[in-house]
């Protein structure tokens, strides 16, 4: 496995994060499209200086993130729209040398014969259509159901170029399944957040520091490895007032696990 980091998490100026990335000893970054590190549409330049600062630092992306929202639009021509943009970034992962791109989608209905649930179908299988041609996986993002009902999604449209992006924190604090999930979705996790949190007595979620929520990262990571998964582990720290130091300790604590793979 690898381990990687959403960069705008660091807080700091794209040039510097990617320097301090490096300096911590991270493989990859994951960067946002139409983030403050990656406007849109992108220049040819702003892409050239992008790609020569990663390889100057010896890292790669491990995923572009799309942001592409609700995708279960029953206006045809918003959904039209949608489609093309989501498409574009795909294209331009390529470019970027990355052949995944995560991204929330919208709650997925739970009745996907409704108006909604056929226009996020529509809307998925047109992207996933395009990225299976060209070699690019949109990778939908865990969270805001339970897994199952994602998986009769991914299932429904039946294309390699739809996977999963599992985040077992953001299943935790909706109060979800996060360690059963990796076997319902484990066969088609192509990228992970590694991030921790806590369920609080009221419902609401709280993130925290990796190690110092409700996460068993060592149960998680068995439970990709069962499933083959090789790829990364992608630590995204969104809040906190120390977000470096809580950054530059969650790769110390996820560091254990590539070791183990050396050893």
């Amino acid at each position: 496995m690898k381990i990687g980091v959403f960069l705008s998490n660091m807080g700091l100026p794209w040039r510097e994060a990617l320097v301090k990335a490096a300096e911590i000893g991270f493989d990859g970054v994951q960067i946002t499209v139409a983030g403050d590190y990656l406007p849109w549409p992108p220049t040819f330049s702003s892409t050239t200086e992008l790609r020569t600062a990663l390889r100057n630092q010896g890292l790669e992306l491990s995923a572009l993130a799309g942001g592409f929202g609700n995708c279960a639009l029953t206006d045809r021509a918003e959904r039209g729209r949608k489609i093309d943009h989501a498409k574009r970034v795909l294209d331009f992962a390529l470019e970027l040398d990355t052949r995944i791109v995560t991204s929330h989608v919208g709650m997925i209905p739970e009745d996907l014969g409704t108006p909604e649930g056929r226009a996020m179908i529509a809307a998925l299988s047109a992207v996933a259509e395009h990225g299976q041609a060209s070699g690019c996986t949109l990778a939908m993002e865990t969270g805001p159901e339970p897994p199952e009902q994602m998986l009769a999604l991914v299932q429904e449209i039946g294309s390699p170029g739809l996977a999963i992006n599992y985040d077992p924190a953001n299943l935790l604090m909706k109060g979800f399944d996060w360690l059963g999930g990796v076997e319902v979705l484990g066969d088609f996790i192509v990228h992970t957040h590694a991030k921790d949190g806590v369920r609080l007595p009221d419902g609401r979620g709280e993130q925290r520091p990796l190690g110092e929520g409700e996460v068993d990262f060592d149960a998680w990571v068995m439970a990709l490895r069962k499933f083959g998964f090789d790829g990364y582990l992608t630590i995204e720290r969104e809040s906190g007032e120390d977000r470096v130091g809580d950054i530059i300790r969650g790769f110390e604590f996820l560091r254990r696990y590539c070791v183990e793979e050396q050893a």
